[in-house]
């Protein structure tokens, strides 16, 4: 379950482009930073790449990409290259059956991004590797959830919809904002789409004519609609971005990424939600915000906020810029990687188990954020080295937070009761047992 919008150049503040999104995966599911530098391949020596399930030919050169990857994943849930391209996904529901393992939605970003140069070009790549190698797979970390794809592809200019029922698929421009979720959002509106994307709903009775044809309607699962609660997950972020179309900045996003419904509002810790943006698992709720970031897209570059760990209201948003590479993982850090999750993730641990009260931890982040704030706008339009030295401060701010925050933890002998009912306390003491156990 997941949460991905964008606000384009007539609705932002300045006339960039912002782009946010929670992934919220399952519970115990790491997922870190990673940057993948530009690379010339050798196409003699190892013509293919593997890709979660399948392998895929490899090309002569792929791009610098910074991804945030679920540790058992090679795709990515987010992510933007050296040319300013940005994609999210969203796992969507519909009534076309699921096929065998094949390329995931989050394998479609990666590839995407390591060889596109624009949302234009990205857009067709993603239905080409739909229609040449198909999408399927289990796309959950301890569940066997399997479902299909919906994408958000922008660049500086531009951005699109783009979303997927197996093999077919839909396309509409966005205007002024964008916002997916766990379900299909394209009604009559799209501009491009698989060929015969109306003549198989016609086919299978799903539709009654070419006329007013609404791909929603057609092909929507409605049953998986109802549980994801994604339409109210989808109107939470639009009332906010309408509330503030012609101010939409970063901190906006922001916003949006924290945001609860109204009946988990002051008991996040207590209850799960599928109705929250910033989602908390819980009861039966597997799935929790894991890892979020905002991209602002100007002519001159882009700026990206990230949080590298889970569940967004108790995280601080910290800065990333070209030329800060070091504060992200490698292919070949990945065990520090999933460490990083991991230790991370003991913070929000402890604020369930009552051995760090939340209130105290959301004031101590306040000020933090303030902090952190001033130094990404007094920096924002100087020059790399200037920006590389306030992300890597960043970094070590945070990195200095979590651990006093974990420091200062209750010991056992005197925590505070953890709030929630009974199937709450037993789904996380059992999501506990399991944290860390697979890398």
């Amino acid at each position: 379950m997941c949460d991905t919008f964008i606000a384009m150049q007539n609705t932002t503040i300045d006339g960039s482009i912002i782009f946010g999104k929670n992934s919220d995966r399952d519970a115990n599911e790491p997922q870190y930073m990673l940057f993948q530098p530009r690379m010339d391949h050798d196409l003699e020596k190892n013509p293919n790449i593997q890709a979660t399930y399948i392998t895929v030919p490899q090309v002569a050169t792929t791009y610098a990409t910074v991804l945030s990857r679920p540790s058992w994943m090679w795709g990515a849930e987010m992510g933007f290259n050296e040319y300013g391209v940005v994609i999210g996904n969203e796992g969507v529901f519909t009534k076309v059956p699921y096929g065998p393992p094949a390329l995931t939605g989050m394998d479609m970003i990666r590839l995407a991004l390591e060889r596109t140069s624009s949302a234009d070009e990205a857009l067709d790549y993603i239905t080409e590797l739909l229609d040449q190698y198909g999408q399927g797979g289990k796309g959950g970390y301890e569940s066997n959830l399997e479902y299909h794809n919906g994408f958000l592809i922008a660049d500086k200019e531009k951005a699109y919809i783009l979303e997927t029922a197996g093999p077919y698929w839909a396309a509409s421009p966005v205007t002024d904002f964008g916002v997916i979720s766990n379900g299909l959002s394209i009604e009559e509106e799209f501009t491009q789409c698989h060929p015969d994307l109306i003549g198989h709903a016609l086919q299978k009775g799903w539709a009654q004519s070419k006329e007013n044809f609404s791909f929603t309607k057609a092909y929507e699962d409605k049953k998986y609609a109802l549980f994801t609660k994604f339409r109210q997950r989808r109107s939470l972020a639009l009332n906010h971005l309408n509330k503030n179309k012609g101010h939409v900045d970063m901190w906006t996003a922001r916003q949006i990424l924290r945001m609860h419904e109204k009946r988990q509002q002051n008991k996040e810790f207590c209850s799960g939600s599928m109705g929250s943006i910033c989602m908390h698992s819980g009861g039966i709720v597997s799935s929790q915000s894991t890892a979020s970031m905002i991209i602002r897209l100007t002519k001159d570059g882009l700026d990206c906020l990230y949080t590298g760990c889970s569940i967004p209201c108790i995280s601080l948003f910290k800065p990333f810029w070209w030329g800060s590479e070091s504060i992200f993982f490698t292919e070949d850090e990945h065990e520090q990687g999933v460490k990083h999750w991991l230790e991370r993730e003991g913070v929000h641990r402890a604020v369930l188990a009552g051995n760090i009260d939340v209130l105290a931890l959301r004031k101590k982040l306040a000020v933090l954020e303030k902090e952190v704030d001033g130094l990404i706008l007094d920096v924002i339009d100087m020059d790399e080295a200037k920006k590389r030295d306030v992300a890597l401060k960043c970094a070590q701010l945070d990195a200095d937070f979590a651990r006093d925050l974990f420091a200062s933890r209750l010991p056992e002998t005197k925590r505070q009761t953890a709030c929630g009912g009974p199937y709450f306390k037993w789904f996380w003491k059992k999501t506990n047992a399991r944290l860390g156990q697979r890398r």
